[in-house]
């Protein structure tokens, strides 16, 4: 027996949709809030679907270069258990180390705020052709540096997600959107030689679907790995609790 969705409104099909194919947190969301149009689920929601999108390509399999990333003593396991998020930060802390700039970060906030760190970063990834400067590094009005830093990203194609006032207010969602977008398009990660062939992980669709109903159910943090994320309980936890609720 199928279903026939033809005669049902799309704002009713949409939340279904996304909630059982993408892993989206629907709660407290419904077809009446999306036909109301009201800003901060609806905000919320497109948030969960930039950010599935934008992290989909954040893999060993899709950037091998990515075990460029690894820290002393650490294996290919200890990177895979990573979130997006930091693996982005190490991404981010590792151009800066090869562009010769002592700075480092630990968020996207307060550590970008200044536009330097996004200064150095454009300038290292981008192609020699693209003309990228460092400009921003001499003015000292933060909205301004701003400007100027977004200005250099759009000679890439990248000036996504961000304003000058988003900088300077260190908007975490929007910053981090806009670092996983220049990594997606400007990795900078060149595969090592002479290393041992990576063994693709690769989830199956089992796999998948439990994870994207764990997310759906608004567990803190993310899963991204469905067993080392799971390991500590806590997540677990969550889940026997809101099914409680039910």
């Amino acid at each position: 027996m199928t279903t026939d969705f033809s005669s049902v409104p799309h704002c009713l099909i949409i939340p279904f949709c996304i909630h059982c194919q993408i892993g989206c947190n629907i709660i407290n969301i419904d077809a009446h809030d999306l036909s109301k149009g009201r800003p901060h689920l609806v905000l919320g929601l497109l948030w969960q679907i930039i950010r599935i999108g934008l992290f989909n390509q954040i893999t060993i399999e899709h950037c091998p270069g990515l075990v460029n990333l690894l820290g002393e003593n650490e294996e290919m396991s200890d990177l895979l258990k990573l979130s997006p998020e930091s693996i982005l930060l190490r991404w981010v802390n590792f151009q800066l180390e090869k562009a010769g700039v002592n700075r480092r970060i630990t968020n996207f906030t307060s550590d970008i705020k200044d536009s330097e760190v996004y200064t150095h970063l454009l300038h290292q990834i981008a192609p020699k052709e693209r003309n990228v400067t460092k400009e921003a590094l001499r003015i000292n009005d933060l909205l301004e540096k701003a400007e100027v830093m977004l200005t250099q990203s759009d000679k890439l194609g990248c000036r996504s997600f961000l304003t000058p006032q988003n900088v300077v207010d260190g908007v975490y969602k929007l910053n981090l959107a806009f670092v996983a977008n220049l990594f997606n398009n400007y990795p900078g990660l060149d595969t090592p030689e002479n290393i041992e062939p990576l063994e693709t992980i690769e989830e199956t669709r089992e796999e998948k679907t439990y994870r994207n109903w764990i997310n759906s159910m608004g567990v803190n943090p993310y899963v991204n790995w469905l067993y080392s994320d799971l390991a500590d309980g806590l997540i677990i936890f969550q889940v026997n609790f809101k099914l409680s609720l039910i």
